[in-house]
């Protein structure tokens, strides 16, 4: 049936049925009919192309209604899968980018240090060091620490062991080598002479001369020729080779030395402040334990410790007097020293000695210290957590908005006007119906090209300008096509369809002549022009107007016009369905949804840099999460007011064709209208259903006999009964023609996560203005000043 005939043909004519009422009867089961029902045009005034007459009615009992879906549960699932792969690759590469893994790092170091009686510091450090593999595979070859000797608080270091924990193995002292030195040695020579040995020299600019440590000769001040750089101050570099080694996620080592002239006896209290970690220290550190052995008979009474450190820590006294300390993530040029204060009976013969009492005054300056740190703290604390409460809002407001622009895009692509059934073939071309329907339901592109050319060509065959049968064209080898009857040609495809393996299932294509004359009086609509030229082309190329689809796709292989005829058709259903103007963008939402998964990677470098990392990362991603969800799950084109109008009639033709067989009253008289019906129903992706339905309703055509002698075209060949496993036209038969050519900053997750839970309670409870028991940001300078590195 022509498009142009049948928009004159009113519904009851279309239909051949003269008077029939505008309210179907229910199947005779004993079910209520269905009054006031409106299923398209119901009278000859009416040709069905300007909507619906009357008041859409109920539709009957158990049938589906109009109401436009606000939910979609696999649409819901499949969003929500995105959005968290989406979360989760962004933050894999904003983590790739913007984290630098520093080529060495400590996991950890735990000191174990005894206060000697005269003052000085017996230090063993346990130290767990990773080493990643640097450019151009460049060897670790020399590991190091440097200390800072001042007559201040540091007159020299001695008594120096190394252990190598993973070889069990105590190394040996040898002299140092300059730094420029060590990787121009072979591999070979450097493990048999100089690896599994340690040293100890003074640095000087760029070089490192021996250091030896002699008892100053005022007790105080280090000699000239222990110390001579910089008069009696300088710096001096603890090392130790190792054998060539390209990465390790873990190498222990444990460090023992002396360090001398570290305490100042007043006449009140011996004190010190010992800075393992200094502000010059470039090497990032999991996480920092220890515990200061005081002399015998310390305790907290006659004894003070304090922590200085900016970062989460905390630090109690042992039972028996002993300082214990704990930080986490000490980051480059970020120090750690303890000070500690202690009755001046407990020690001995301290070298430096201070004039006056000096116990209270060192204490007024820690507790001032350590509330002005708190004070800053608690402000600053106070500040990010309104910063985040309000950021957290923001976030809260901008899902709300996400998630509703995401549910009310999907509804605007819903029909929710009041047609529940539409009987007629829609005033448009397959392929926009297609289009439409995809719109609507939210297919993919990859299926509305399918169904766009496999619904086209069928109309080809219903408007008899060409001619579709079952199997490979060697089914019918000898018979004329274009004179052979279809009783004929169905015994001829009965006979060895059934027998091809699945791989030779195709579909035989016949041109007829009207297709070589002038199409015009067709009534062909661009794309089904289109559609037909790719058609005839491929006869061109076989040098046949009978071939299957096989062929057809053989032909185009290394054609370049297939992609070009591809293109036309495309463009050609494009244009149809625009011309609707059923559509309109709704580019503002994906605005929205864009701004805030940027605005979730904003939140994520903000976090990074002010530390919070868990409170801007779970805002970030939850925000991401949800614009990404909203970006999936909602449409950047929606129905227009005209697409309304449009959309009823296609979701009243597919509840028309879903439903048919409810209707009892839809008999043999109606199969002049299936082949306009199974051309929409494959655009609508409901050809198999369609199918089914009519089978219910007429079971004749299910009857190979009767359809020999009834009938003809499209039904027949639907339903001719040749065991090929159902129909052979609709997804799986013509569409194959759409297939043509054409187209961390520490060493790991635990520490990270640990780091992250402390820097949280540590802001809450500074926000809460409790000081805990940690440490505070109190001056540093204290001895050593350590800085670590490697070579």
């Amino acid at each position: 049936m022509g498009q142009a005939e049948q928009d004159q043909t009113p519904l009851d004519d279309a239909f051949n049925v003269p008077g029939e009422p505008s309210a179907l009867t229910e199947p005779s089961d004993g079910k209520a009919s269905a009054p006031d029902i409106n299923y398209g045009a119901d009278s000859a005034q009416d040709t069905g192309a300007a909507g619906p007459t009357g008041d859409a009615g109920p539709a009957p009992e158990g049938k589906r209604g109009s109401r436009a879906l606000s939910w979609d549960v696999k649409r819901f699932i499949r969003s929500l899968l995105i959005a968290l792969a989406t979360v989760l690759i962004l933050a894999g590469l904003f983590s790739a980018f913007s984290t630098h893994l520093p080529d060495l790092s400590y996991n950890a170091v735990d000191y174990d240090v005894t206060v000697l009686p005269n003052g000085d510091l017996k230090i063993k450090e346990r130290i767990d060091m990773k080493m990643l593999s640097r450019e151009g595979n460049t060897p670790w070859r020399q590991l190091y620490q440097r200390y800072n000797i001042n007559p201040g608080n540091l007159t020299g270091i001695s008594d120096i062991s190394l252990y190598d924990v993973d070889q069990d193995l105590n190394y040996r002292q040898t002299e140092p080598i300059d730094p420029d030195q060590v990787q121009k040695k072979s591999a070979r020579s450097w493990d048999l002479e100089e690896a599994n040995r340690w040293y100890i020299g003074q640095v000087d600019g760029e070089s490192i001369k021996d250091y030896q440590y002699r008892q100053p000769l005022n007790g105080v001040d280090p000699t000239g020729d222990s110390c001579q750089t910089g008069g009696s101050s300088c710096q001096v570099e603890i090392g130790w080779n190792i054998f060539d080694l390209t990465d390790a996620d873990s190498k222990v080592f444990e460090l023992t030395m002396t360090m001398h002239g570290v305490s100042t006896a007043y006449d009140d209290v011996t004190a010190f402040q010992w800075e393992p970690i200094g502000q010059i220290n470039e090497i990032p550190v999991g996480k920092v334990t220890g515990v200061v052995h005081l002399p015998k008979g310390a305790s907290g009474s006659n004894s003070k410790a304090w922590l200085h450190y900016t970062g989460p820590s905390r630090n109690w006294r042992g039972a028996d007097g002993s300082v214990h300390f704990e930080a986490s993530q000490v980051s480059p040029g970020q120090y750690l020293d303890l000070r500690v204060t202690m009755d001046r009976s407990l020690t001995g013969d301290v070298p430096r000695t201070g004039q006056g009492r000096a116990g209270q005054r060192i204490a007024d300056e820690e507790d001032n210290q350590e509330r002005q740190w708190h004070q800053r703290q608690v402000l600053k604390a106070r500040l990010i957590l309104a910063a985040w409460a309000l950021a957290a809002i923001l976030v809260l407001g901008l899902c709300v908005l996400a998630i509703r622009a995401a549910f009310s895009s999907f509804r605007r692509t819903r029909y929710s006007g009041p047609i529940l059934y539409w009987r007629q073939a829609p005033d448009m071309s397959p392929a926009a119906a297609a289009a439409l329907d995809c719109t609507i339901n939210g297919d993919k592109k990859k299926a509305l090209r399918s169904r766009q050319m496999a619904s086209t060509v069928l109309s080809l065959a219903a408007k008899e300008v060409i001619s579709i049968y079952p199997g490979p064209v060697k089914t019918y080898a000898g018979m004329d096509m274009l004179q052979a009857s279809e009783r004929d040609l169905a015994q001829a495809a009965s006979s060895s369809v059934s027998h091809l393996h699945r791989s030779e299932r195709t579909s035989t294509i016949v041109i007829r002549p009207v297709a070589y004359g002038d199409t015009n009086v067709l009534g062909l609509s661009a794309s089904q022009q289109a559609a037909l030229a790719m058609l005839k082309h491929a006869g061109e190329s076989l040098n046949s107007r009978v071939f299957d689809l096989k062929q057809m796709g053989e032909s185009y292989k290394e054609d370049d016009d297939g992609g070009k005829l591809l293109e036309a058709f495309d463009d050609a259903a494009a244009a149809e369905f625009g011309s609707l103007a059923a559509t309109t963008e709704n580019g503002i939402n994906g605005i929205l949804e864009v701004l805030g998964m940027v605005a979730g990677i904003g939140l994520w470098a903000l976090a990074k840099m002010s530390g919070q990392i868990l409170l801007g990362g779970v805002c970030g991603a939850v925000l991401i999460t949800v614009c990404a969800f909203a970006r999936s799950y909602g449409a950047s084109t929606v129905l227009s007011d005209e697409g309304q109008s449009w959309a009823g009639r296609i979701c009243g033709l597919r509840n028309y064709l879903l439903d048919y067989s409810s209707f009892s009253d839809r008999g043999v008289e109606y199969l002049p209208l299936w082949e306009d019906y199974l051309v929409y129903a494959t655009a609508l992706g409901i050809s198999k259903e369609a199918m089914r339905q009519l089978a219910l309703a007429v079971p004749q055509v299910t009857d190979a006999s009767w359809l020999d002698n009834y009938a003809s075209g499209l039904v027949y060949w639907s339903y001719r009964p040749y065991e090929f496993g159902g129909s052979w036209f609709g997804e799986g038969g013509v569409a194959a023609v759409s297939g043509l050519p054409g187209f961390s900053d520490f060493s790991d997750l635990g520490n990270q996560l640990t780091g992250g839970f402390s820097q949280i309670q540590s802001t809450i409870s500074a926000a809460s203005g409790s000081s805990g028991s940690g440490g505070f940001g109190g001056f540093s300078g204290g001895s050593g000043g350590g800085s670590f590195g490697g070579r």
